[in-house]
């Protein structure tokens, strides 16, 4: 029998929406107390600013960027001791940084941790996703993904993937509220679409292709222009 919440309960507190441009960081993030009593710690995607996406292409290059920092900082400080369960998940880099966060922060915290969501979001480094305490998490995880996923494939994942159905095509399927339900549960697809598995390998192969350096010159050259031309 599958658990049921009552939405219209839930409670919503810890909220913080901190965008820097001097760090180059975009963080949003919100706790939510569900009827079985345990705690939902929500990490936000990317939002529509330039610093939101800037963050994200720094994931390119950076071995840990201002945002899983932060995402880290918050779990060790949110969390109180009367937590016994608790669940951590967000969307796109959301996703990124629940997981970043889970595998970071206090063991005290980790050991009540009973699931962490990454919704579409983007995987890790090799060396992350093969550190002890990446796999200490990784029984854990539950990444879900849209049929033809882009965001979600991206980097490198070890993690099993639960793939959905959505109403939308190719990119636009990055939209969760596309994804398609029936009563209580995600109306599954057996693997990704072929589409996203050849862009995901294309991607991967043109990444391995350009050195972390040069990676870093790319995105600094590309924002350096839009913020040139004042595009916010």
């Amino acid at each position: 029998m599958g658990i049921f919440f009552c939405f219209c309960n839930a409670q919503l507190f810890g909220y913080i929406n901190d965008i820097s441009k001097e760090e180059q960081s975009q963080f949003s993030v919100v706790c939510v107390r569900l009827d079985d009593k345990s705690i939902y710690v929500s990490f936000s995607g990317t939002d529509n600013t330039i610093v939101g996406w800037r963050e994200n292409f720094n994931m390119g290059y950076l071995s840990e960027t201002p945002g899983q920092l932060k995402a880290v900082d918050y779990l060790n400080h949110m969390v109180k001791e009367d937590w016994k369960k608790i669940r951590v998940g967000g969307h796109s880099k959301g996703g990124n940084l629940s997981v970043y966060a889970s595998v970071k922060c206090d063991r005290n915290i980790q050991k009540r941790i009973v699931k962490v969501y990454s919704n579409d979001g983007p995987g890790f480094s090799e060396e992350m996703i093969q550190s002890k305490e990446y796999q200490r998490m990784l029984p854990k995880i539950k990444t879900i993904l849209p049929e033809s996923s882009i965001v979600g494939m991206l980097l490198e994942h070890q993690e099993k993937f639960e793939v959905v159905k959505s109403s939308q095509s190719g990119i636009q399927q990055h939209d969760a509220m596309s994804w398609e339900v029936l009563g209580n549960h995600f109306v599954h697809a057996v693997t990704p679409a072929n589409q996203s598995l050849l862009a995901n390998q294309a991607i991967r192969e043109w990444i391995a292709l350009i050195p972390r350096e040069k990676r870093k010159e790319i995105v600094e050259a590309v924002f350096q222009i839009l913020d040139a031309a004042g595009i916010e």
